[in-house]
């Protein structure tokens, strides 16, 4: 009387390994790929929400409201009276991605932005493109890589967060 055993042969057990290891190797560049798109929208909306909080901060006090864009990545809403509203630091989840202001030229951080009490932009006296990226070198224009987003901030006020890559072109998310 034989008694089989039920489980696994060697062979089946190297060949599901074989399977799970090609199965990695497809997904992990992706999943790379993944994390960084998500560092510079996590940074880029970080950004944006600084934005439109000083900006309906002027609108409420019916004052001047400024935010610092700092050298660490990070920013600063302050009123007029140089009180802090609320700042956020780069080591807040986006430290892994670079912020450049690039239009109306390339300016070095710390930048202000200053919003009155119209919620228009005062302080630079242009329309404004801040880029995030997620290295010191990338290049964000159309022409860069695919993983920058741009904010772009008009004198009037109006905020928007936009996708400068070719491949968006035609959609809501291009610039």
């Amino acid at each position: 009387m034989s008694r089989q055993v039920r489980g696994f042969t060697l062979i089946e057990l190297m060949i599901t390994l074989v399977v799970a290891g090609t199965l990695l190797l497809i997904a992990v560049p992706s999943f790379q790929s993944w994390i960084e798109r998500n560092r510079v929208r996590t940074a880029a909306e970080g950004v944006l929400n600084g934005l439109q909080l000083a900006r309906v901060e002027a609108i409420k006090r019916n004052g001047v409201v400024t935010m610092t864009l700092l050298a660490d990545y990070g920013w600063e809403v302050k009123d007029a009276s140089n009180t802090v509203i609320q700042a956020r630091r780069a080591v807040e989840g986006s430290q892994a991605t670079f912020l450049k202001v690039t239009l109306p030229a390339a300016v070095n951080l710390p930048q202000d932005i200053s919003f009155n009490g119209l919620g228009r932009m005062t302080l630079p006296a242009s329309d404004l493109t801040l880029s995030i990226a997620p290295t010191a070198s990338a290049d964000c224009t159309a022409a860069g890589p695919k993983n920058c987003l741009s904010l772009n901030l008009t004198r009037g006020g109006l905020l928007r967060m936009c996708d400068p890559s070719p491949a968006k072109a035609g959609t809501p998310q291009a610039c």
